[in-house]
């Protein structure tokens, strides 16, 4: 279970970027954007709020900074008992994003701090208490036709040579609204998953706020399987 909190840590530091992959159905210049979200998953749950700042102008084209933080909380068995965990983090990073005619690249580094507890405590366990971790992504997208969005994004953290990717194929529905397919892989040395599920993108629900409702099922590579949902949010600030 140690490796599931690699994975969702590594969800959680890639989030910034999958969120706006996620939600840009063009790309939209701001100054700055706030996004983030919440995921129940049947082994665990996360929760990420994320800042993110041009270094000069505006987003889009150009040197970012970014600023998140994040929560994570799991359980699993230890003999006859079952180990509760808390995590609560932060990270800082600096990317750079290309742009691209009805689409978006881009590329970001930084590093985590996290904090965890687990009930009972595990001495053994390397995860506890505090850690700080290197991460890269990159995440790309494209809106073909003003009716398909393509969406990705690829996170790598060396320390665990743990990783997690995205992809969605989101096809108009309505004007403001879009549907389709995720896939999710994520996994390192010890473990493997895969999630499977649907989209539902809404734009502009409230002024400029964003929201994506996603569902689906996710598989670990041991055979155990289960359910997921969540919701992501987009707000951009001029």
């Amino acid at each position: 279970m140690e490796t599931f909190f690699r994975m969702t840590l590594c969800r959680g530091l890639a989030c910034a970027l999958a969120a706006v992959a996620a939600l840009e159905a063009s790309p939209v210049k701001a100054d700055w954007m706030l996004l983030g979200g919440a995921e129940e998953v049947f082994d665990g749950r996360f929760a990420q709020v994320t800042a993110l700042f041009p270094f000069s102008g505006q987003l889009g084209n150009g040197f970012v900074h970014r600023y998140s933080v994040s929560y994570i909380g799991y359980e699993y068995p230890v003999e006859d008992d079952v180990v509760e965990a808390d995590s609560w983090g932060g990270s800082v990073a600096i990317g750079y994003q290309i742009p691209v005619p009805n689409g978006w690249l881009g590329f970001g580094a930084g590093a985590a701090y996290r904090n965890t507890h687990y009930t009972p405590s595990q001495p053994d366990n390397p995860q506890e208490g505090s850690s700080i971790v290197a991460q890269v992504d990159i995440d790309a997208g494209l809106l073909h036709a003003n009716r398909l969005l393509y969406a990705t994004s690829i996170s790598y953290t060396p320390r665990y040579r743990a990783y997690w990717g995205r992809a969605r194929v989101l096809v108009r529905t309505s004007p403001r609204t879009l549907l389709g397919p995720e896939f999710v892989a994520h996994g390192d040395r010890d473990y493997d998953a895969r999630q499977f599920g649907l989209a539902l993108q809404l734009n502009r629900v409230v002024g400029p706020l964003e929201l994506v409702i996603k569902a689906g099922t996710k598989r670990i590579r041991d055979g155990e399987s289960g359910a997921y949902g969540g919701v992501e949010f987009l707000r951009h600030f001029n």
